[in-house]
């Protein structure tokens, strides 16, 4: 999945990720964004949960989110229908 890139800031990231998201969660959608894996947070609701498993991870991890933060972030974004 090839995001376009963007001008925004840490804090204007930091900015538009739900405060209430465990830190885990809110610091990996941050290097998701960052990184161009993801190029804003409500994309997180057209993905699947294997792309979201994959895609949003630390900076230079090669392994993605679990099961438990997957759940954490689909609380907030849940799958558009």
């Amino acid at each position: 999945m090839e995001v376009e890139r963007h001008n925004k800031t840490p804090l204007e990231i930091e900015r538009s990720i739900p405060g209430a998201l465990p830190a885990r969660a809110r610091n990996n959608i941050g290097w998701a964004i960052r990184d161009a894996r993801l190029a804003q947070v409500d994309d997180l609701r057209a993905m699947t949960d294997g792309q979201i498993m994959t895609s949003v991870r630390s900076a230079g991890r090669t392994q993605g989110i679990g099961r438990i933060t997957l759940a954490r972030i689909r609380d907030f974004f849940p799958v558009n229908a």
